[in-house]
Formats: structure tokens, C-alpha cells, sequence
């Protein structure tokens, strides 16, 4: 839920499709929590709507598996 943190992160360099340990971009861990303006500014920055977390997963499975109506709608709208 961090939209305008994440736009300052990313002008001042920051790796847009960074991972975590569980190889969990910004856009996968927007999409798990429903994040909408998150997901929005992470498109719009063009992250990579395909990539998956160490166990395959998508941003659009996780957001899909919590019921996040709107992020997957985002998502698939983006191309997901």
C-alpha cells in the first residue's frame, strides 16, 4: 500500500523487478495483498507481469487465490 513510495523508489534507481527471498517481486507481493495503486504504478513503470515467485506462482495466480477482484482484473487487463 505503499503507491507513492514505491514511484520515489524507482525514480531515485531502485530495481523493479528486485526479489526477495522467495523470489517475490514488488508486483507479486502488490498483487497477494490487493494492492491496487501499488499494482497500477508498478504497471504503468512496466514490471514484469510474468514473473514468478520461486514456486511458480504469478502475480495474477497469488492475487487471483486471495480473491483480489480488482488486482486481478488490473492484471489481466495488463496482459496477464
Amino acid at each position: 500500500g505503499h503507491a507513492k513510495i514505491i514511484g520515489v523508489l524507482l525514480d531515485g534507481g531502485a530495481e523493479i523487478n528486485a526479489r526477495n527471498h522467495d523470489g517475490e517481486t514488488a508486483l507479486i507481493r502488490a498483487a497477494e495483498k490487493g494492492e491496487a495503486k501499488t499494482i497500477k504504478v508498478l504497471l504503468e513503470r512496466e514490471a514484469n507481469i510474468n514473473a514468478q515467485d520461486k514456486n511458480g506462482k504469478t502475480a495474477l495466480a497469488r492475487a487471483t487465490e486471495k480473491n483480489h477482484t480488482e488486482a486481478v482484473q488490473l492484471l489481466k487487463r495488463a496482459g496477464a
